[in-house]
């Protein structure tokens, strides 16, 4: 069960009939902006924390974030997601992608009009939590930042809107071959986030052989270790990351931090995924359920009542939920909703879009997305918090 607000029914309904459930915690919902200032939000929060005692095996994206929920929430965390890579992709290995980088990165270059000692990178969500206007003045001299993503909220167009001479904003989400191509064709993945459950655009750019430089702070802390793996970076303070940026840079991004880099990054690629998945989530969660059914006695006497009140629990809760939920959902104005039918969440590009982003400098990988053309099936998505939309 992922982060949805209306989880706490079907949770009590599979332990009601004695069926194990997961479910898991990937967003730090409490970072967003929207927490402060929308109750319903809260409501929703405070919710899924509940749920998380009522699931089977309740598993978060890395060790770091499950110590803050018990710390912060007392919410049990009994597993830890093993790292995912959403494409096939990031499984091949760096030299598969020379070439075409050599060409994205030119590219690039004939973008910024000069040839940058290095270049940075940053791709995922453009939201305020992610902090990216941080990385902005952080870029050291003769150095380049490509900011690639998209989100439908002010502050993209603030970071689309920037007009620094060693900065590029491509706006728009990537498929997984262009997305891995712009990972090789830069030297160093930065990311000023201080609310990451974990990042997992630092694992896919260890997949495709560059470092990364992270903010110290949340699930960033998870894998990297400073100067060995890969670096962090307070970009709170803007003078320091120049200074530590640029370090870096003159000593070699990725040559100051092998081998330990090239072992990380053919970890995450050759991870069996499915396998931790069953060893990790699966059996455990089978091997409860196993349990219930062998009570006897009193044991059994308090399995009946157990899965009673379960199944009176989501009858009580499920309806004022489930219709709840879905007049805030109509009713919104911030955020707004939009329900989808049921096959049409991948959208096509419109021919509109991809002219303009030619007319911008960009190919059609970077085609720019009106808010009401992007959707669920786009790379955000991957990596977006599944509670808010």
């Amino acid at each position: 069960m992922d982060d949805i607000c209306m989880r706490m029914a079907p949770i009590v309904l599979m332990r009601g009939l004695g069926l194990p459930s997961i479910a898991t915690t990937h967003s730090d919902v409490p970072s967003h902006p929207l927490y402060e200032e929308t109750f319903i939000v809260r409501c929703m929060w405070v919710s899924h924390l509940v749920s998380n005692y009522c699931a089977t095996v309740h598993a978060t994206v890395a060790k770091v974030y499950a110590a803050i929920l018990w710390d912060r929430y007392r919410s049990p965390v009994h597993a830890v997601w093993p790292p995912v890579l959403w494409s096939d992709e990031f499984r091949k290995p760096p030299a598969d992608y020379f070439e075409r980088a050599a060409k994205e990165r030119s590219r690039w270059i004939s973008l910024l009009g000069f040839t940058p000692r290095a270049v940075l990178l940053y791709s995922g969500r453009w939201s305020s939590e992610k902090r990216i206007h941080l990385l902005l003045d952080a870029v050291p001299e003769d150095c380049a930042l490509v900011v690639i993503g998209d989100s439908d909220s002010p502050y993209a167009d603030e970071i689309e809107a920037a007009t620094q001479r060693n900065v590029i904003a491509l706006r728009g989400m990537l498929g997984a071959e262009e997305l891995r191509i712009a990972y090789c064709a830069s030297d160093l993945y930065v990311s000023a986030s201080a609310a990451e459950t974990l990042g997992n655009c630092a694992v896919e750019a260890w997949s495709a052989g560059i470092p990364v430089a992270l903010q110290p702070a949340g699930g960033h802390l998870e894998f990297v270790k400073d100067n060995e793996n890969s670096y962090l970076v307070n970009f709170d303070d803007p003078e320091q990351a120049r200074r530590k940026l640029d370090e870096i840079v003159k000593a070699g991004a990725s040559a100051s931090v092998e081998p330990a880099l090239s072992k990380i990054g053919e970890h995450f690629r050759t991870l069996d995924f499915p396998a931790e998945i069953q060893r990790i989530l699966l059996e455990p969660a089978l091997s409860a359920a196993a349990q219930w059914r062998q009570r006897r006695g009193v044991m059994w006497i308090f399995e009946v009542l157990l899965r009673f009140t379960c199944f009176v629990l989501c009858v009580c809760f499920w309806p004022p939920v489930s219709i709840g939920s879905r007049i805030y959902f109509a009713l919104s104005c911030n955020p707004t909703f939009r329900y989808l039918p049921p096959g049409v969440a991948t959208e096509e590009i419109s021919s509109r879009c991809n002219q303009d982003a030619v007319s911008k400098g960009c190919d059609a990988s970077y085609a720019l997305l009106e808010p009401s053309q992007r959707c669920a099936g786009s790379v955000s998505c991957v990596n977006c918090d599944g509670l808010l939309v």
